[in-house]
């Protein structure tokens, strides 16, 4: 089967698998990877590893700053930083919430999100993985305890709405998409089994993508990581240029320590990231 993929804004998709990129070496460098390493491997050249390790030391550098409690000269440094810098994603979201946080107040995520760059979600876990712990108000501990229950019956609902379209005989009345945003609402109201029967059903059925990839984050999330690596790869077998696939097999392999895979998966990523934009050129 062959893949066609259509890019409609180069400079922003560049600019994604640049960041991509970018942050996966920088994590292979702060778990161990030499420069030389990285750039031997993934064929990469050195001074742009080089300016990843950079990156990191950098971060180390912010993360001292706030263990330390000096939050105002975090701040100096990274808007010297991002001054001073093209790719700084990362680093405008520690910034704007080191600055909620001596503001006494909750940085607005709307304000954040106008910035398509921007996946919240992302940053968080990239800050994680680095082990940097950015202060939180006490408020929003507030909010988020106050809002877990509105969020379940949330999606309580859009089950309820969704099943009601569906014959009890035939089991028909609900599209492709439909049925993965059902699996979807099984799994965010916690409701496992079902989330799971409903994506294999979907897989069998339709050979579905997005199916394949809720499903290996459904047994990623459940710690059932040898059951996310075998549906990762029958994924992969048919959707062989799926980079997201390769992006989760690599979140895997990351939690299992196998380097020699990560480093693979990487490769792997990098060379389909640059086949597409040969494509389009």
């Amino acid at each position: 089967m062959i893949y066609k993929y259509k890019i409609k804004n180069m400079k922003e998709v560049k600019f994604m698998i640049v960041q991509k990129e970018k942050e996966e070496i920088i994590k292979l460098l702060y778990d161990g990877f030499s420069v030389k390493e990285i750039s031997f491997e993934l064929d990469i050249p050195i001074e742009e590893v080089k300016t990843c390790n950079e990156q990191l030391n950098f971060r180390k550098l912010i993360n001292q700053c706030i263990e330390e409690g000096n939050i105002r000269e975090a701040i100096d440094k990274l808007e010297d930083f991002i001054k001073n810098t093209d790719y700084n994603i990362v680093e405008q979201v520690m910034l704007s919430k080191l600055k909620a946080y001596i503001e006494g107040m909750d940085i607005p995520e709307e304000d954040l999100k106008k910035n398509k760059k921007v996946n919240l979600e992302n940053i968080e876990q990239i800050l994680k993985g680095l082990d940097i712990k950015l202060p939180i108000h006490e408020s929003s501990r507030l909010i988020n305890q106050k809002n877990d229950g509105e969020i379940v019956k949330n999606y309580d609902k859009v089950i309820n709405k969704l099943k009601q379209k569906i014959d009890p005989d035939s089991k028909n009345g609900l599209d492709l998409n439909e049925r993965n945003i059902l699996a979807f609402a099984y799994f965010k109201a916690g409701r496992i089994d079902e989330a799971r029967k409903e994506l294999v059903s979907i897989i069998k059925q339709y050979g579905s993508h997005v199916a394949y990839r809720q499903l290996i984050h459904l047994e990623e999330q459940c710690n059932n990581l040898d059951d996310a690596r075998l549906w990762a790869y029958e994924g992969i077998t048919y959707f062989p240029k799926s980079i997201q696939i390769r992006e989760q097999l690599l979140s895997i392999e990351k939690q299992e320590g196998n380097k020699e895979e990560q480093m693979r998966l990487l490769k792997e990523i990098i060379d389909i990231n640059k086949q597409n934009i040969e494509v389009e050129k």
